[in-house]
């Protein structure tokens, strides 16, 4: 897990964002802002990995770009950005 982005399986579909189980065996909550960009749709179903980048407030994650991956572990293209 990065700290701006994350992998994971969808464990629960709501209105305003997903339930995301995560590594180490932990759920997040991912919530779509109203500039959230959605690059292949956005209609996620249980069960679908996706990949997101984003920010943290707390312990929710806010989403930036969120996309199906169509694997559990596909790796995001681009240069890693430093803090």
């Amino acid at each position: 897990m990065w700290r701006n982005a994350l992998l994971g399986e969808v464990a629960e579909v709501k209105s305003d964002g997903l339930m995301v189980d995560i590594a180490q065996e932990r759920t997040v909550f991912i919530k779509f802002t109203e500039n959230t960009l959605f690059p292949a749709g956005s209609d996620f179903n249980k069960g679908d990995y996706i990949q997101v980048i984003g920010e943290w407030e707390k312990e929710v994650f806010n989403a930036h770009v969120l996309q199906t991956t169509g694997q559990r572990r596909q790796r995001m293209k681009g240069p890693r950005r430093e803090n």
